[in-house]
């Protein structure tokens, strides 16, 4: 899969998981995301997202592909920090 393509992936699971986070009771850990979230979700969301392209287009005129590896592997363990998190929570509460 292409890493750009794999980036955005992960970020929307980033989204989705932080919202089923939210629903079982969890908050949000990122203080620049909770500060959106408390304005609207989907405001918060929408900015994420498009920050998100942002990083693709900057890092893709600017020949740094090689580093989509990198945010790759860290939004990967957000994600599963993400799921681990709901499952605790879902067994828990």
């Amino acid at each position: 899969m292409m890493p750009k393509l794999m980036f955005i992936i992960l970020n929307i699971l980033d989204c989705v998981t932080t919202e089923i986070g939210l629903r079982v009771g969890l908050y949000e850990a990122n203080s620049f995301m909770r500060s959106l979230f408390s304005i609207n979700h989907g405001l918060g969301y929408f900015i994420k997202m498009i920050l998100a392209l942002v990083v693709v287009i900057v890092l893709t005129l600017w020949h740094k592909e090689h580093l989509f590896k990198i945010l790759n592997i860290g939004f990967s363990i957000v994600v599963i920090s993400n799921i681990i998190w709901i499952l605790v929570a879902v067994l828990i509460l």
